[in-house]
């Protein structure tokens, strides 16, 4: 019972609930000369049944539905190292397709991985002297995070491995770092 008002707290919500495990997840990276920060996005879903009203066994199924979108340290031993950054999201009822080509990126769902690379860069900064990578599948492939990435100062930056979409080509005289 203790657990469920714990849970049920109005007054917590989840980054706080985390908040002592992204630290020491954190403090960990620190002893590291190398860790690899996964993002990635799952589905939750919270599913129950109940009764129909004088349908006998008939139930109804309802579904709560929430996305996680972790970013996840991995050791060069392949030990999970926990986790450094999180965010918990619903979407809306109605479809917002024909809204998302004038939004900003921030009032995206695609601003978690911008959102998960500034938690690498911190990690970073608060581990010089560790090569923090940072991973993501083809959906992380946009290009504010790039651009992102090349604004930074070397010290500040996290390394950057992602699965394109597409195959790129480089401009003319430019160099690949």
């Amino acid at each position: 019972m203790a657990a469920y008002r714990f849970l049920d707290n109005p007054h917590l919500d989840v980054q706080e609930i985390v908040s002592g495990h992204i630290h020491a997840t954190r403090e960990r990276i620190r002893a590291q000369e190398v860790v690899l920060l996964v993002q990635d996005t799952t589905f939750l879903h919270d599913g129950t049944t109940q009764p129909k009203a004088g349908m006998g066994t008939v139930k109804i199924k309802t579904r709560e539905e929430s996305l996680l979108h972790l970013t996840v340290a991995f050791m060069p031993e392949r030990v999970n190292g926990g986790v450094v950054g999180m965010k918990v999201w619903q979407r809306p009822e109605e479809p917002v397709a024909q809204q998302r080509k004038s939004k900003p990126i921030e009032e995206k769902e695609r601003d978690r991985w911008l959102e998960g690379y500034r938690d690498a860069c911190e990690v970073k900064q608060a581990s010089p002297a560790t090569l923090v990578v940072n991973m993501a599948d083809r959906e992380g492939d946009i290009q504010e995070w790039l651009v992102d990435a090349m604004h930074r100062e070397p010290h500040q930056r996290a390394e950057v491995i992602i699965r394109t979409k597409c195959h790129r080509r480089l401009a003319p005289g430019a160099t690949q770092r």
